[in-house]
Parts: C-alpha cells; structure tokens; sequence
C-alpha cells in the first residue's frame, strides 16, 4: 500500500506542522520531535478540545519516520 502510506506520512507532517505552530503561537518551546501525541500532551493544558484528536495523532505518528525511511 505505498499510496496509503504516502498520503498518511504527507497527513502526519501537516498534522505535526499544525500542531508546532500552534505551541509556537502560544510561546512553548517547540521540541525537535515527531511523536504527535508528545506534541499534543503539550497543549492539552491551553486547548483541551485537541483531546478528542489523541487516536490519530496515536495513528499518524508510525508514518513520520517509518514512511520515508524503511527499514529504520
């Protein structure tokens, strides 16, 4: 399925883009991470709705690193 792969790595960056712009926007210190659900846990405390997204962001975070360097 290198499509499917592709598209959720492509869904992860954005994701983890968002989610560093917003720590940015909010003044935190923005880690050198791929883990969306460590990013996420750092801004529960400033948005609590961003809770209902942890399943994803669970699910996105293995096409970070796994997608784009196989056998890693």
């Amino acid at each position: 399925m290198p499509v499917h792969d592709c598209v959720c790595f492509h869904c992860q960056q954005c994701a983890e883009q968002y989610l560093k712009g917003l720590m940015h926007q909010l003044g935190l210190n923005v880690p050198r991470i791929h883990y969306l659900e460590r990013l996420l846990d750092s801004l529960l405390g400033y948005h609590p709705a961003l809770r209902s997204l942890r399943r994803g962001m669970i699910f996105l975070s293995d096409f970070a690193v796994d997608t784009r360097y196989p056998g890693n």
